[in-house]
């Protein structure tokens, strides 16, 4: 099910100079709170208009409506009174949109052309003046088998004369049936699960025109591991695309969680004095605190000099965690910086076995000392990197070289993340740790049968946790019924967990085109990074360059 609008005021009768609409008006701001319970969605939209003409403007709040939207209700306020307006369908809708074209001269509302919509009466906005808006509308949404689709296009870019200062989606989903799978492919949602039946989303922007609509996808599923597949094939000459989802469930028992080696590489270097360093020690005894008995960790100091708490991993009992504590609080910032050396003696502590492995790196600042070379640090850290060791970098201010802690995170399992000065690190690690303690399944990787598929992203596929997902994307052929394996391991246990899916023959829908584009925007990622890697060699420069213009990526 498909649900989507997007509201702009016009002037009822046509404008002398300026004509079109996006010369008349501009937008201050745009805010959505959509609220989902089950198949029932209430949505709250607040948007303030600016004239930036020097006339009194008479205008309507036009609303379009997707031609699948079973909508219930309407209420508009502007400025805290609520203005009469009606749903209109299509046939009728359609003439006023080709109306507003011909008298504005405006081609921009012919995408709506189509579509139901809902149409205010007259109301004033004053010379250079400011009318706040606000619409909230319910819908219900028909199931997909068991996927939901909510959309919400943001295209106001088409209509605002300048930049939007903010611009800011609010989700609260909440369902009787377990969720899997919440993924929105256009924004990068911060999902705050509350269990299995309620998960809340937030992104937001500022100084923008928006240009993609919002789209969120969710499923229902009582299965462990939960997934969902869309395929896109418009042009039978190449292979189709295809988009694999795997959500395993949110909720975790005390029993479920694994025993972990873990060890905390912390720069205490001179760069990172002041409040980073009293950040960087209250991250680390966070993770500290939060460590099973049953783990086994240390804590490698480090900045001319590498200064392990212990000379091996440690099992986290009562004595171990309070020594560590002590150690961390009183750790101060001083001398150059020895990345290699420090994560070279974090990689030499990770033993073989079961479990998983994890180095957790803070730093501030660039390799100054010792091996600085930022090739030989990363290939020789991979190359230590025997036992399958996740390393987690985070850079914190301006001057961490992203390209070193990018490189030493794909190439060891995990991941870099940067935190800019004012963002608190140890909020940031703090959520990051709260997952990564709780692996659904680590290892992981997939067998498709029935179909072959080619030129899959991730070509590593990472580490699978709770409140988490794995996102696969790829190319294929050969549609029809598929079956997909999805193994890996959980402590000592290798579940393995079957799929039945179907990769369709030849599907142009427009709503699914997504799907390629998120396949380019992946491999174009992998190339940046074998260029990074390997120099700029003109086959990947070459290939970038007709992703981009193909696709339509910058």
């Amino acid at each position: 099910s498909i649900a989507r609008a997007d509201g702009v005021i016009v002037p009822p009768h046509p404008l002398p100079e300026p004509a079109r609409l996006g010369e008349f008006y501009s937008v201050k701001y745009h805010r959505v709170s959509v609220d989902i319970q089950d198949q029932m969605v209430t949505t709250t939209v607040d948007q303030a208009f600016i004239n930036e003409t020097d006339r009194l403007m008479e205008v309507q709040y036009l609303f379009p409506l997707h031609r699948h939207a079973q909508v219930e209700k309407f209420s508009l306020i502007v400025d805290g009174e609520e203005i009469a307006g009606r749903v209109l369908p299509r046939d009728e809708a359609r003439k006023i949109y080709e109306e507003i074209v011909r008298s504005q001269r405006d081609p921009a509302l012919l995408e709506y052309v189509g579509q139901g919509m809902f149409r205010t009466n007259v109301f004033p906005l004053p010379p250079r003046g400011e009318r706040a808006v606000k619409l909230v509308y319910s819908e219900l949404l028909q199931p997909d088998g068991n996927r939901f689709e909510y959309h919400y296009p943001l295209n106001t870019e088409k209509f605002s004369k300048k930049v939007l200062e903010e611009v800011r989606i609010d989700v609260k989903l909440n369902s009787r049936e377990p969720l899997k799978t919440v993924y929105s492919p256009t924004h990068e949602l911060n999902l705050d699960w509350k269990g299995d039946l309620s998960v809340k989303g937030h992104w937001s922007d500022e100084n923008v025109k928006p240009a993609n609509d919002f789209r969120l996808f969710w499923t229902l599923s009582k299965n462990r591991v939960g997934t969902t597949l869309f395929t896109y094939w418009p042009d039978k000459s190449e292979d189709g695309y295809f988009l694999f989802l795997a959500s395993p469930q949110v909720r975790v028992s005390t029993g479920e969680i694994i025993d972990k080696n873990v060890a905390l590489v912390l720069d205490v270097s001179g760069s990172m004095n002041g409040e980073k360093i009293e950040q960087a020690k209250n991250t680390a005894m966070f993770i500290t605190r939060s460590l099973s008995p049953r783990d086994n960790f240390n804590v490698i100091f480090y900045n001319s000099v590498v200064d392990p708490l212990w000379d091996e991993l440690r099992r986290c009992d009562g004595s171990a965690r309070r020594e560590a504590m002590a150690k961390i609080g009183s750790a101060e910032a001083r001398g150059s910086t020895d990345i290699h050396a420090a994560l070279m003696t974090a990689m030499k502590q990770m033993p073989a076995g079961n479990r998983p492995n994890y180095i957790i790196f803070l730093t501030d600042g660039l390799p100054t000392s010792g091996i600085t070379e930022i090739n030989r640090i990363a290939s020789e850290i991979e190359e230590a990197n025997v036992y399958n060791t996740r390393l987690f970098a985070f850079g914190v201010g301006y001057d961490v070289n992203a390209v070193l802690l990018d490189r030493l995170g794909s190439d060891n399992h995990g991941v870099a993340e940067y935190v800019p000065p004012g963002e608190d690190i140890e909020a940031k690690v703090s959520s990051f740790y709260t997952k990564i303690q709780n692996p659904a399944l680590t290892d992981p990787h997939i067998n498709f049968e029935g179909v072959r598929i080619r030129d899959t992203y991730p070509r590593t596929l990472p580490d699978l946790f709770y409140g988490g997902q794995l996102v696969l994307v790829g190319r294929y052929r050969d549609a029809g019924k598929s079956t997909a394996t999805l193994l890996g391991k959980v402590g000592d246990e290798k579940p393995e967990y079957t799929y039945d899916l179907f990769f369709a023959e030849k599907t142009d829908r427009e709503e699914l085109a997504f799907v390629a584009r998120l396949w380019a925007q992946k491999k174009i990622g992998w190339l940046i990074e074998q260029i990074r890697m390997h120099g700029e060699q003109k086959e990947y420069m070459d290939e970038v360059v007709a992703l981009s213009t193909r696709y339509g990526i910058m």
